[in-house]
C-alpha cells in the first residue's frame, strides 16, 4: 500500500558515422567509402524517465493502483542517425570531395534522419481483485 517512486537514467554514446556509397547492383548505403566513424559520431543521448504509482485498498481483497509514467523528462530530442549517403550510383563519389560537392549529389547529406522520442506521459490504473 502507498506510494511507490522510481527513476531511470540512460546515457548512450553517439553512433559512429561513415560515408556510405552504392555498389553496381545494390542500392545506396550498402558500402563504406571511408572508415566507419570517419565522420565522427552523432550526439550522445541522455534520458531521464520517472515512475510513480499509488495503491488504494478498496475492500479487504480489492485494490486500485493509479500509475503515472513520464518519459524523456527534459524533452531532449537528439539526432540518433544522420544521412551519410554520398552516392546513389556507383562511382559518383570521388575521394576528397567536399561536403558542398557531396550535397550536389545528396541534398540531405548529414541532415538528421531519426531522433530520440519526445516527452511523453502515460497514465494507468490497475484493479486487483
Amino acid at each position: 500500500m502507498g506510494l511507490n517512486l522510481g527513476a531511470g537514467v540512460a546515457v548512450e554514446s553517439g553512433t559512429p558515422m561513415g560515408r556510405l556509397g552504392a555498389l553496381i547492383y545494390y542500392p545506396p548505403g550498402t558500402r563504406y567509402v571511408g572508415p566507419r566513424g570517419g565522420l565522427g559520431r552523432t550526439d550522445a543521448i541522455f534520458n531521464v524517465d520517472l515512475h510513480a504509482d499509488y495503491t488504494l485498498k478498496l475492500t479487504q481483497r480489492n485494490r486500485l493502483t493509479l500509475i503515472l509514467d513520464v518519459f524523456n523528462v527534459f524533452n531532449r530530442q537528439a539526432a540518433t542517425d544522420k544521412d551519410t549517403v554520398v552516392e546513389f550510383t556507383y562511382g559518383q563519389y570521388k575521394e576528397g570531395m567536399t561536403d558542398a560537392q557531396i550535397r550536389q549529389i545528396n541534398p540531405d547529406y548529414l541532415k538528421p534522419r531519426f531522433f530520440s522520442p519526445p516527452f511523453a506521459v502515460r497514465l494507468g490504473a490497475r484493479l486487483s481483485f
